[in-house]
Order: C-alpha cells, then structure tokens, then sequence
C-alpha cells in the first residue's frame, strides 16, 4: 500500500470512506439523484 500522506494530502481516500455514516452516504446518494432529476429536467440540456 502507498504510505500515507503520499499523492492525497491528509487522509487517505479508504480511510475517509471508512469514516463515512450511512446517514452521510444516505444523504449525499440523495442530493446527487435530486441534482441529476433537477439536471434532466432542466432546458440547458437537450
């Protein structure tokens, strides 16, 4: 494994995933569908 600090600054992504809640994951799953919706619906795209 690469050592830490190396390529990402901070913490690495595994351990960020890691300290995610469901809640947290929950909630942004939730924000990216409603962006997507709001997205697709909008008249910018065809």
């Amino acid at each position: 494994m690469p050592e830490p600090g190396r390529g990402i600054p901070g913490r690495s992504v595994y351990e960020m995933m890691g300290s995610l809640s469901v809640g947290e994951v929950t909630r942004v799953v939730a924000s990216a569908i409603g962006w997507l919706r709001s997205a697709a619906l909008s008249p910018l795209f065809p």
